[in-house]
């Protein structure tokens, strides 16, 4: 066996029959691989701490953007219930005060994943009651409006009990 430096400082262990440079060698990877298996401490600390502030950061906009999904589809379901209060306004000249009077089914007909029923109630007011815990269970408002001299509804939309930014950009105050 001969040790031996080289000009770069490393020792090199030779050997005539082979088997000593082997076993260095093996050995010196085989600590190499025990390092690099795990991770430190302060390494998934790290992790962790990165993950939660994504979470406190993105749960918040999901939340939000989930709500307005769901009142998306109230808004797609109350479409049948305005036009009917349009062509009773355009042929009467007068708002109705339910859903009898515009000729549509009961409340609980008018229903969705979200959206517990619609009602026509005074003054052509239609009313969306939803069904979900994210959205307080609440109520969406559709309001009919005419210019003196008009024979189209504009229609208003507003939630006595959803907080703005769950609404869609048309009913947000």
């Amino acid at each position: 066996m001969i040790l031996a430096h080289h000009s770069t400082g490393a020792v090199v262990v030779e050997s005539f029959a082979g088997n000593a440079n082997t076993r260095v060698t093996s050995k010196l990877s085989s600590d190499r691989r025990a390092r690099a298996l795990g991770f430190t401490l302060i390494e998934l600390l790290t992790i962790v701490f990165v993950i939660g502030i994504i979470l406190v950061i993105a749960l918040p906009t999901y939340m939000n953007y989930a709500n307005r999904a769901k009142l998306s589809e109230a808004l797609g379901i109350v479409g049948p219930v305005r036009r009917a209060v349009d062509e009773h306004w355009a042929q009467t000249g007068q708002l109705p005060a339910s859903n009898a009077a515009v000729a549509l089914d009961a409340p609980g007909q008018y229903a969705g994943r979200y959206v517990s029923g619609i009602e026509v109630i005074e003054n052509g007011v239609i009313q969306v009651s939803l069904d979900d815990p994210g959205l307080q269970f609440g109520q969406l408002l559709f309001t009919p409006s005419t210019a003196a001299d008009s024979s189209v509804l504009r229609w208003r939309c507003s939630s006595p009990n959803i907080a703005p930014q769950h609404l869609p950009k048309d009913c947000r105050p």
